[in-house]
């Protein structure tokens, strides 16, 4: 449910933040089948969760999970690659319905320049054209500058720049 909830908060942001999370969650999974494979394939003694140092780096392939870790021969295996392996098929069917998706077809992003085109051209305060978008999800924040900046730009004669947590850029020369 925790999943669900996550995944739509991200289509909510952008197409772009919930297919690069699709993305994510596609390729950890693809991670697990590898791991469940090369223990099937793999002639192992039995381990006990108890007996072993979970944060031994040479016992990470016979282990699951982050902060909880899981010996991958107490799962049932056959099951959760059963259940994995149908993720997997949703998940690709999910990102390739994204990732048709591009910046000319992306409905919230031409919506958005429309609201900025209206807003620059119609401002409240005579010359006030500031606009400030904000987001939860930092990669919505790059996919907007990214695909923006240089519109607006063009069209409007407007500057533009992007903050985040890590990233500062900015259209105006000498200024981040």
């Amino acid at each position: 449910h925790l999943m669900r909830i996550n995944l739509l908060k991200r289509m909510e942001s952008s197409i772009n933040s919930f297919a690069l999370t699709v993305d994510k969650i596609h390729g950890k999974i693809n991670g697990l089948l590898e791991q469940i494979d090369a223990h099937e394939n793999n002639d192992i003694e039995e381990l006990s969760i108890e007996d072993i140092e979970t944060d031994d780096p040479t016992l990470e392939d016979y282990l699951i999970g982050n902060k909880v870790k899981v010996l991958v021969q107490d799962m049932d295996l056959v099951r959760w690659k059963q259940d994995l392996e149908e993720d997997l098929a949703l998940l690709k069917e999910l990102l390739t319905d994204a990732e048709t998706v591009d910046p000319t077809r992306d409905a919230k992003l031409l919506k958005l320049k429309e609201v900025i085109k209206t807003k620059a051209n119609s401002p409240f305060n005579p010359d006030n054209k500031k606009l400030v978008i904000f987001t939860a999800f930092s990669d919505t924040a790059k996919y907007l500058y990214d695909h923006i900046s240089s519109w607006v730009s063009q069209e409007l004669g407007l500057h533009s720049a992007l903050v985040t947590g890590q990233v500062r850029k900015c259209t105006i020369k000498g200024i981040n």
